[in-house]
């Protein structure tokens, strides 16, 4: 199985704990990693409900370092965006179905593009394939398109030159709905 980039390194760095529950402080000492050992992009599938000065701070800082960094709106049924992602300089991710519809879970709020979050293919636990669906799957794709587009842009050109790479998909209304859908689909073209 090959995903998006295969050629991009990739770091684990591990925030939560076996049964997937973390605290902020263990977030802000990953991001501080990050920052310390200058990665380009950092991928947070996860979210909180409330927001966090210390976790602000943090970002603020990876941020200015040029770390790009995306994370999952969240599964939360219609309610607002999970924090770091309902950060303004955080790259917030929806769930689209199959149809390119928002996922049912998806949080709504603040959304910058919407990509695939659901029958996701992916290993799991046991060292075998199963299907997932959630926000941080399609924020795992959107960090493998834009992983792509680092071997094109620097860091601090890349939130420039996404207007070329979003699809606008048609949706049922006479204005683009940005609360559900962002600025759209992020894809590789040609």
């Amino acid at each position: 199985m090959v995903g998006i980039n295969p050629f991009a390194e990739i770091y684990n760095v591990k925030v939560l704990d076996e049964n997937g529950r973390g605290n902020a402080n263990n977030l802000i000492k990953g991001i501080k990693w990050c920052i310390d050992n200058d990665i380009d992009l950092i991928n947070i599938s996860f979210g909180y409900q409330k927001d966090n000065k210390k976790l602000k701070d943090i970002i603020d800082k990876a941020i200015s370092k040029n770390i790009i960094i995306v994370a999952a709106a969240g599964n939360t049924y219609g309610f607002k965006t999970d924090y770091p992602a309902n950060y303004n300089n955080v790259i917030s991710v929806t769930s689209l179905d199959k149809e390119l519809q928002r996922s049912s879970f998806a949080a709504l709020g603040k959304i910058d593009f919407a990509l695939p979050g659901e029958e996701i293919l992916s290993t799991d636990n046991n060292g075998d394939y199963s299907l997932f669906e959630g926000t941080s799957f399609a924020t795992a794709y959107a960090s493998g398109v834009i992983s792509v587009l680092l071997s094109k842009y620097k860091n601090e050109e890349i939130k420039l030159t996404f207007s070329e790479y979003i699809k606008k998909f048609v949706v049922n209304k006479e204005e683009w709905d940005t609360v559900n859908y962002g600025k759209g689909l992020l894809k590789i073209t040609n």
